[in-house]
């Protein structure tokens, strides 16, 4: 199978743009959803929630500490990227939350890809070198458009793509930022959201909710034109 075929059957299993919508609005209204419980309907009690705000309030380093070296492991594991963004949206504001779950995010996913690398290359190369082999075809060129033209267009998951990257020759420094700005819409949008909800703001909420659409719309027209041009 040539390279331009491997491309090609990737993104064509790749879901409608209006599904990735409607995929991408209820994730993000879901994640709202709860933290807006924690945030409106526990501040006030003894609950975890006090707690959190109070060890906000009284020692930020340990909490910075926690939520890079925890986000790190959060990512690193699979664990949805948009939740991090959002927590960092809700504590450190837009800005910050943002540029925060951004680093957190790509050093879970550079762990990932180095333990693939390190580990489960020679794995899977005993055992499924067929399937490595189309890894290695599919990353031969073009590393940096194709891996920000799935980064931007909401499909798949995270974990598996860091794991086929480091188990295939991809090389990581296109890899990489590719994903680094690939990453940069859903981020801004759920630090957004984030933000949103401690706020108690519906305007930037439904800001989010429209930048989210957009940023799916572009992703998914990026996709369309690199299927294209590679078919």
């Amino acid at each position: 199978m040539g390279n331009s075929d491997v491309a090609t059957a990737t993104v064509a299993t790749q879901p409608s743009v209006l599904w990735s919508i409607l995929r991408g609005v209820g994730k993000l209204l879901f994640l709202v959803l709860i933290l807006w419980f924690l945030h409106e309907m526990m501040p006030a009690s003894d609950t975890l929630m006090a707690a959190w705000q109070r060890w906000l309030a009284g020692d930020p380093t340990s909490t910075l500490l926690l939520f890079i070296g925890g986000g790190i492991l959060f990512v690193a594991l699979g664990l949805p990227r948009q939740t991090l963004a959002l927590l960092g949206g809700y504590v450190y504001g837009t800005l910050s939350g943002c540029l925060l779950a951004l680093l957190v995010t790509l050093a879970g996913s550079v762990l990932t890809y180095a333990v693939a690398r390190r580990l489960g290359r020679p794995l899977l190369q005993r055992r499924f070198p067929a399937q490595i082999a189309k890894f290695d075809d599919w990353t031969a060129d073009h590393v940096f458009a194709k891996t920000l033209a799935l980064r931007l267009f909401p499909v798949g998951s995270n974990l598996a793509t860091n794991i086929a990257a480091g188990v295939s020759h991809a090389p990581p420094r296109p890899f990489f930022l590719a994903s680094l700005l690939g990453f940069v819409p859903q981020t801004a949008v759920f630090a957004l959201s984030g933000t949103a909800v401690g706020d108690s703001s519906l305007f930037h909420m439904l800001m989010a909710i429209a930048l989210l659409i957009v940023s799916i719309v572009t992703g998914g027209y990026v996709v369309n034109v690199w299927r294209h041009r590679n078919s």
